[in-house]
């Protein structure tokens, strides 16, 4: 298997997180998510989807954390659909992606 199936997985999970069809709560979990960075001042979420690990606490708002450990517990099928292995994965530390929010170039003013 080559390296570049791997990278395309990782984009494409990311890319479903992020999306509109990743809905909890009767909202976006990317709101959700936004709404806790706004509060906590932390704008970096870092999930290891191998080990279900999600860090930092204030964050994971419960529709986010729920989120997260859907996306954790499907992570194999999702990289089966993909045609890998999802023991291909285990080794490799490049699993942990990191999200960052940056608002200071969003526009909005206060």
């Amino acid at each position: 298997m080559k390296y570049k199936a791997l990278k395309s997985a990782a984009h494409n999970v990311g890319r479903s997180f992020a999306s509109s069809l990743n809905w909890r709560d009767n909202d976006y979990v990317m709101s959700h998510l936004a709404r806790a960075v706004v509060t906590s001042g932390e704008v970096e979420l870092d999930v290891d989807l191998l080990s279900g690990r999600a860090q930092p606490p204030p964050l994971l708002a419960e529709p986010v954390q729920a989120s997260v450990a859907d996306y954790v517990r499907r992570f194999p099928d999702m990289l089966r659909s993909q045609r890998i292995s999802p023991e291909a994965a285990r080794p490799r530390r490049c699993w942990r992606q990191p999200c960052a929010c940056d608002f200071s170039r969003s526009g909005a003013s206060s």
